[in-house]
């Protein structure tokens, strides 16, 4: 099982300097872009809140 994650939300995210799209403060690579796991993902994470925040991880796969 994959490990637990903080969630990257989009106010997190400065703007970039060149496109002024926004950057991960977590993968420092375009937000649309990074592999970071984000808030509405439910399709490939499972969720949790702690005192740190939201977390998440992959969810497990069904090979079937």
């Amino acid at each position: 099982m994959s490990e637990w994650q903080k969630v990257v939300f989009s106010d997190d995210c400065e703007p970039c300097d060149m496109c002024e799209d926004l950057i991960c403060p977590v993968c420092d690579d375009h937000y649309a872009d990074c592999p970071c796991p984000g808030p509405m993902q439910e399709d490939m994470y499972e969720y949790k809140s702690n005192g740190e925040g939201l977390l998440a991880r992959l969810k497990e796969q069904d090979d079937g």
